[in-house]
Formats: structure tokens, sequence, C-alpha cells
């Protein structure tokens, strides 16, 4: 029974979504010389947000990218969550989607000529896909109820791929990621790489109102790429006093489709429902890339919603009218995305304009 109340609530989110936008429809008169909303295209003309798709020699046109984006989610309408559907006693969110740069998270990655982490990562593509791809003969962990053959199709670069960071996460525990950071000349272990992208799962938000940055205030007193005094995560070597938030482990590389140019309705979720922090690392599908595509399309609540009766993928059925559509943009310094799942209904892009991605939780 509180399965089905669960699902019933959910579906009662999209109808008052679609309520409110045919409440807004009234309400806005319609210009002569604009098509009315039934007969608007799937895509909308670029704003000054907006970024094309990045096209190859003989390619067709870039295909206009759907607004809005955005870079700064503070400043983007919020969905309202109606009483009845919202957590019992929960205040209204006030922080959604936070984007991280890789030179803040490691500011202690340069080569010896000065080049940060993130200005590889950012300029060369070769250099991306050998980090995915020493990432994932890490993080593999053979199925022993299963043949070679058939693991060996689990570990094949066209299927996702997943893994635990609460075990590789550790110095010494991914060897070939460390040897990718070294032929680029970087001073960087891969499990510590693999180790304080999953930790800030479990410690984001901490301290934040005492001054304690995205880093929390736990750890070794490191100082951050800005110089101002942020803490960091302090990486437990064992990875077992995680923090405040729980996390599973779930380290996931999840592939674009052979099509990525492909345009594709979103399909809305929660990857738990829970008081739990997810992190993404996107992989762009071209050197220098800003614009959306990359991650994962969102819904900010105003609430969080009731808790599921079973934590595990929460499915949205139905759609979201599009402004209430958020589709954070990608570009240097904004490599890395963090945000609390309870806090938002997400999608993977409608449109894909990336190699990958990486989620934690």
């Amino acid at each position: 029974q509180r399965g089905a109340d669960d699902h019933r609530r959910r579906r009662a989110v999209v109808a008052h979504a679609r309520r409110l936008k045919r409440a807004s429809e009234r309400a806005r008169p319609t210009p002569p010389s604009e098509a009315p909303p039934s007969e608007a295209p799937p895509h909308a003309e670029p704003t000054s947000e907006s970024t094309p798709e990045p096209s190859t020699p003989g390619s067709a046109a870039p295909v206009p990218v759907p607004a809005p984006t955005a870079t700064d989610t503070s400043a983007l309408p919020v969905f309202p969550v109606p009483e009845p559907m919202r957590r019992p006693g929960a205040p209204p969110i006030e922080e959604h989607v936070r984007f991280l740069s890789l030179d803040e998270v490691f500011p202690d990655a340069r080569t010896a000529e000065g080049r940060t982490l993130g200005e590889l990562f950012d300029a060369d593509g070769a250099f991306r896909e050998a980090v995915r791809r020493a990432a994932r003969a890490d993080m593999f962990v053979p199925d022993s109820r299963l043949s070679a053959e058939k693991n060996e199709l689990l570990k094949d670069p066209s299927s996702s791929l997943e893994g635990n960071w609460h075990e590789r996460g550790r110095a010494g525990a991914c060897p070939a990621l460390s040897r990718a950071f070294a032929d680029a000349g970087l001073p960087l272990d891969g499990g510590d790489f693999i180790g304080r992208l999953g930790l800030l799962c479990a410690t984001y938000g901490e301290g934040e109102a005492d001054g304690g940055g995205i880093y929390g205030s736990e750890g070794g007193g490191e100082e951050g790429a800005d110089g101002g005094g942020k803490e960091s995560v302090g990486f437990n070597a064992e990875v077992k006093q995680l923090g405040p938030y729980e996390t599973t482990g779930g380290f996931l590389d999840i592939v674009s489709p052979p099509d990525m140019k492909t345009t594709r309705n979103h399909a809305w979720h929660q990857d738990s429902g829970l008081e739990q922090n997810t992190l993404m690392l996107g992989f762009p599908s071209s050197d220098g890339y800003v614009g959306p595509g990359v991650f994962s399309h969102v819904v900010l609540l105003s609430h969080p919603l009731e808790p599921p009766e079973v934590p595990g993928p929460v499915i949205i059925p139905g759609s979201f009218p599009e402004e209430s559509l958020v589709r954070p943009v990608y570009g240097r310094g904004r490599e890395i995305i963090l945000y609390r799942d309870s806090h938002h209904i997400h999608s993977a892009p409608d449109l894909f304009i990336r190699a990958g991605i990486w989620r934690f939780m």
C-alpha cells in the first residue's frame, strides 16, 4: 500500500507541474509571431547561454540546444512542491546544484611546467580518454559467478561500468589511473583521486555556515586553490570514517549512446530519494567545450518529497513543462556538479554532448 501511495504522490507532482504550465500559458498573451506552445519546435532558439552542439567536418549543421541553461542555478525558477507531497517538517531547500572545479578539489595537481589538472582535462581529449580507460581498468571487479568471457563483456567500452569507490578510493588502489596521471606529468595518485571525489559525497555541506566551505570542517587543513584557507576533506586511507552523510560507495562510468547527438526523451527520477549527495564529473565530447548536454538535467524542488518506502531509484512518471527544466552548463572550472538527491528530480540529457560521465554516491 505504501509503495502505491508513493507512486500516486509522484504522479501528483507531475500533474501539478502541468497545471502550473496551463495556468502560466493562460496568463501570458501570445504574440502574433509566436507559435502556440503545442506547436513549438522541440528545440528552442539558442539564448545568450545556449551553446550550439560542436560540429565536425562534413557533419550536419549544429542543432540548437534547448534553453534554459545555467551556470548559476540560484537564479533559476524552483518547482513549488505542493504541501501534501512535502517531506513532513522539512524546511524550504536553500541550495541546489553546486559547481566545483577540478583545480579547486586538486590544487596540487600540476605538471612541472605549471599546467593544472583542470587545464589538461579541458584541452586534451586524449588525456580525458586515458583517464576514463584507466579508471575502468582499476574499478572493474570480476563477477566470480560469471565466465571470463562474460566478465570481458562487462568491461566493454560501449557498456557503462560499475565499481565501488569505498574499495578503490585509497592510495595505491588504482595503479592504471596513477600511470595515466604520471604519463601526463601530474603528481596525483589514482586511488586518492577517486577517494577524494567520492568523499565529497559524505562531507559536502557540512560547516558551510561557519566558513568551512565546500570541503566541510573535517580533514587535514590544506589550503584551497584560492588560498582562502578552506579545509580539505582529509581523505582517510581506509575509507571508513566517511562523514555525516551516508554513502553507498557507488561508482558508475556512464557511457553515451552511440548516436549521442540524437534527441531523447527525459526519464525523470531520483537515485535514492534520501538525504544523500551525488557527485558527477563530466567528460565532454570536444576540447574547450562550454554548454549543456554533459551533466544531467534537473528540476529544482522547493521542498524534498516524502522519502520512499524502500531506498533506491524513484521513478517520476510523466514530463515537466519546459520552463521547469534546468540544463546545467559544463565548462572549464565547472567540470563537477554536486547535489543532494532529495532536493532534485533529474534525468539524462535530452541531447548528449558528452563522451561519458562519472557518478559517485
